[in-house]
């Protein structure tokens, strides 16, 4: 069997071949999936006190308010499904992956 003149070279810096294998923790998947469901989180919320001040600002206009309202309603639909997200993906870590 002839092998590569670069076998040593990559067992010494820790090279295996093959496929990669799944660590059993999975905290930096969570982490990093809750980092990104606060920060859509957090802008629904930005964004339902922007529709919120359209709303008071538009002083009545019918446009105005419409807008303002449509503005509320999608960044609360966003907040939902950013809090369901949180839900899903900590029920799938702890369930599937074993996350403890």
């Amino acid at each position: 069997m002839i092998q590569s003149p670069f076998y040593n070279l990559f067992a010494i810096q820790g090279y295996t071949a093959g496929l990669p294998q799944a660590s059993n923790t999975s905290s930096e998947l969570n982490t990093i999936l809750s980092i990104i469901i606060g920060i859509v989180a957090a802008l629904s919320v930005l964004f339902i006190v922007i529709g919120g001040m359209r709303y008071v600002l538009s002083a009545g206009e019918p446009k105005a308010a419409a807008k303002a309202r449509s503005t509320i309603i999608h960044a609360a639909i966003g907040l939902l499904i950013a809090v369901t997200a949180e839900g899903i993906v900590a029920f799938a870590l702890n369930t599937i992956i074993g996350n403890k």
